[in-house]
């Protein structure tokens, strides 16, 4: 036997796959390969639920600190002026500004009448007034006046009568559009 001073490659042990016992043992590979899968799958479900759970851990302790830093007396200042400014907000809406009514009337009344009485009904939107006028021609210009006004509906003379002082007066009522008083 030859003494050699190179070292000696050692030789690679090959790992080989013997098909013919694999095609022998059909059943034991396939359920070994199932059982692979499903511990790759058990040890993958195991491993994503627990990083849902230290995810749910950090969210509740973050939840817990914004409920820690909450200041429930000023959330209910913030409710109580919240329903303040809509109580306000349904005045506003629902005001009625008289004086634009008058200046309206004003506008659509007869030179020559007088109205001496008025009463606005806001709940029913009527107008009913008396007045006074030099004629019942003047009366009829303002009936006319009051009847062709688009803002106007629902006319009704209550009484026309001739005073002892020889002017004609009047009870009239008429509904008015709302668009007239509101803001």
């Amino acid at each position: 036997m030859a003494i050699s001073l190179l070292p000696v490659k050692k030789s690679k042990k090959e790992f080989k796959i013997n098909r013919e016992l694999i095609k022998e043992n059909k059943s034991v590979v396939f359920v070994c390969i199932v059982l692979l899968a499903v511990l790759i799958v058990y040890f993958s479900i195991s491993i994503y639920a627990s990083s849902l759970e230290d995810r749910t851990g950090r969210l509740l302790q973050d939840a817990e600190n914004i409920q820690s830093q909450r200041d429930i007396a000023k959330e209910e200042d913030v409710i109580s002026l919240n329903t303040k400014l809509s109580t306000a907000e349904d005045l506003l809406n629902n005001q009625i500004i008289t004086s634009k009514l008058f200046a309206f009337i004003e506008s659509i009344t007869h030179p020559m009448v007088y109205f001496t009485n008025f009463t606005f009904r806001a709940n029913d939107k009527t107008v009913i007034a008396n007045g006074s006028t030099e004629n019942y021609t003047t009366f009829g210009e303002q009936y006319i006046a009051l009847q062709q006004n688009k803002n106007i509906s629902d006319i009704r003379v209550s009484s026309v009568k001739l005073a002892k002082t020889g002017k004609v007066e009047f009870g009239i009522s008429f509904a008015v559009d709302e668009r007239v008083y509101k803001p």
